[in-house]
């Protein structure tokens, strides 16, 4: 599958592989969960970030909280939380724009995560549940799909990596490796519908470099890379190592005996669609067990470091 290929779709679901993956299938449970009509929290602050399904006219959501986890440990005050509903909506057309299939956001607003003087707050995704969805890398660790469907599920994921971290920025990258924005492509981060169409359904958008080269998106944390939490790197994916090295490693782990298979793919993909400093980066990345990778170094997430 080459990078202009659209709405990369995995045609694996067979009437035995349906079968195979009806157990797997995690449904999200009601919870006891008071809403307005709307499908938002009615009143008071809401600390849990357990997903919640939401039944709006007969269709389900997915309601999701973010913001105030290890990146933002004290919330968003109002402004920088409505700046972060902004910048979601924005990602998600971006997605769109860049030929992946994402689910319908219904509506993304400021909620209060403590009620606290002064109030501090969350954002609040309302989400389309993906009807008959299956979590990808769920997928490839169940024994009864195909080693040929978890090599398609690799290029899929991986021409969309592509199409991503290429949509048009202002950012002019400093080295091949750059990529102006970046992409959280854990394959668990994927569900395939019961047609085999693949869907990318984490809404937090991730970091974006602006025409200055500081992060963009994330409004309240405007950082320059050495500020940035060496335990939170693999947040601050806008290299294209670990881009590309991220679905590769997360499928192995779920395919062990495909790991020769799965890097030739990768390597196959990159040197045809990339520069070719980032084939050399990721074939000597490979050769070495992922030093790189592994190093969890701010720089080489970011792309900074050109690998020799």
């Amino acid at each position: 599958m080459n990078s202009a290929s659209k709405n990369p779709d995995i045609r694996a679901f067979t009437d035995t592989d349906r079968a195979n993956a009806a157990d797997e299938i995690r449904k999200v449970p009601l919870l006891g969960f008071s809403t307005s009509n709307e499908g938002f929290p009615s009143g008071g602050a809401v600390t849990d970030r357990r997903h919640r399904t939401v039944i709006i006219d007969g269709r389900q959501f997915i309601f999701k909280l973010y913001g105030e986890g290890p990146l933002v440990p004290a919330g968003y005050t109002l402004e920088d939380a409505t700046l972060m509903c902004d910048a979601t909506r924005d990602y998600s057309r971006l997605l769109e724009n860049s030929g992946i299939n994402v689910p319908v956001l219904k509506a993304v607003r400021p909620v209060i995560y403590k009620d606290t003087s002064p109030k501090t707050y969350a954002v609040g995704v309302l989400q389309e549940q993906i009807h008959d969805g299956v979590n990808a890398q769920t997928l490839a660790e169940t024994d009864g799909m195909s080693d040929d469907f978890v090599v398609r599920l690799h290029g899929a994921i991986l021409s969309a990596t592509k199409r991503v971290i290429d949509s048009p920025s202002a950012y002019r990258p400093k080295t091949p490796m750059e990529a102006p924005t970046g992409f959280d492509n854990r394959t668990d981060n994927f569900v395939l519908d019961k047609d085999g169409r693949l869907f990318f359904v984490d809404p937090y958008p991730p970091f974006q470099l602006a025409a200055d080269g500081k992060f963009a998106v994330d409004a309240p944390m405007r950082r320059s890379i050495s500020e940035v939490d060496f335990d939170l790197v693999h947040e601050v994916t806008c290299g294209r190592l670990f881009l590309y090295c991220r679905p590769l490693l997360f499928l192995q782990m779920a395919r062990p005996h495909l790991r020769g298979t799965l890097e030739a793919q990768a390597l196959g993909f990159v040197r045809q669609n990339e520069h070719p400093e980032v084939a050399q980066a990721i074939e000597a990345e490979i050769a070495g067990g992922y030093p790189q990778y592994k190093s969890k170094s701010p720089e080489v997430a970011r792309g900074l470091i050109v690998i020799q």
